[in-house]
């Protein structure tokens, strides 16, 4: 028989480990080395933005705001837009992203993009870190646009898209039956769009309807003579633009006055293309203004004209557009070119 030595025994048996032992061993190693992770990476980003965080296509993870400003004005000068388009019926119009220029802030884009998995509680903080790591996002920064092309755009369109009504016309026994106008409320139309383009989905296709408004066609009949060739010997009469100070004497086409009309009865001049056609007009007429250049003879004591003096001259659109109406309106058939020295 062999003695045992009780203390020996206990010693022996402490050393003993069972594989739990070495599980929860691992296991708090783990959690050390998250624990580890977890602070490195939350005073890495104690002053940047999280990873996963991108702008316009620009990835901004990992910067502070200052060079991310930097990077965005670098990079994204302007904000780019998904294809944009008006429609009506089975009529499209895609519109030029080059006129529809989407500015924004790269401070305030910054800044927003800072905030990403910093808001909440830390359980949210932290799983919003995470999908930011692992999923990535695109933010969207407040975009502004210039009003002003966009109403050019929109006024374009709805001039192609503005027609007037026609009365019913009856040419002998024949009777051409009214057809209704269309007009297009070109500020409506402007609000959706601007609305569509505040509230637009990243990279889905933006269609707008446009706001078009129905013309009733006008209530009396145009009765016209019997014999359909009476009414082709006689065509339309141009307006006749006249000036008398310059001599100037201009016709404008009747096809050129229909693009001015909305409607004839009521009357309903487009002033946007009427301004338009003598804007285009006035840059035809200007002539500028010349001083006359003499030579001195000494030999002689005369003077040689090299080149004589000019008046310069100038269209006053608005004066020419107003009379232009008054000559629609009272229905006659001249109307005077108002011009400046």
């Amino acid at each position: 028989m062999y003695a045992t030595d009780p203390h020996h025994a206990q010693e022996n048996g402490s050393l003993r480990r069972s594989p739990l032992d070495f599980a929860a061993l691992f296991s708090g190693l783990i959690l050390l080395t998250l624990l580890g992770t977890l602070a490195f990476w939350q005073f890495w980003h104690a002053n940047r933005i999280y990873a996963g965080v991108s702008i316009g296509g620009v990835p901004i993870g990992g910067l502070t705001r200052a060079a991310a400003v930097a990077e965005l004005r670098e990079t994204l000068p302007t904000y780019p837009l998904p294809p944009v388009s008006l429609y009506s019926d089975q009529q499209q119009w895609p519109l030029p992203t080059d006129q529809i220029d989407a500015t924004y802030d790269p401070i305030d884009a910054a800044n927003r993009a800072y905030l990403l998995g910093r808001q909440g509680t830390f359980s949210q903080r932290l799983a919003q870190q995470i999908r930011l790591a692992v999923r990535g996002h695109d933010l969207t920064p407040p975009l502004e646009y210039d009003v002003t092309d966009l109403r050019y755009v929109v006024s374009q369109i709805a001039g192609d898209m503005r027609r007037p009504g026609r009365a019913q016309t009856q040419v002998g026994e024949i009777v051409v039956p009214a057809q209704p106008g269309l007009d297009v409320d070109e500020d409506a139309t402007l609000s959706m769009l601007a609305n569509a383009l505040e509230t637009r989905a990243n990279d889905a296709h933006i269609r707008v309807p446009l706001a078009t408004i129905p013309l009733d066609p006008p209530a009396q009949i145009a009765r016209i003579a019997a014999d359909p060739d009476a009414l082709l010997s006689q065509p339309p009469l141009p307006l006749r633009l006249v000036d008398s100070r310059f001599g100037l004497d201009l016709a404008l086409d009747p096809n050129v006055v229909n693009r001015f009309v909305f409607t004839r009865v009521p009357l309903r001049v487009d002033l946007d293309e009427l301004e338009r056609y003598l804007t285009a007009l006035a840059d035809d007429l200007f002539v500028p203004s010349r001083d006359a250049r003499l030579r001195f003879n000494p030999d002689t004591g005369g003077v040689t004209i090299i080149q004589s003096s000019q008046v310069g001259r100038e269209l006053d659109v608005d004066a020419t557009g107003a009379a232009i109406q008054t000559a629609l309106v009272n229905g006659a058939t001249s109307a005077e070119l108002v011009m400046r020295s």
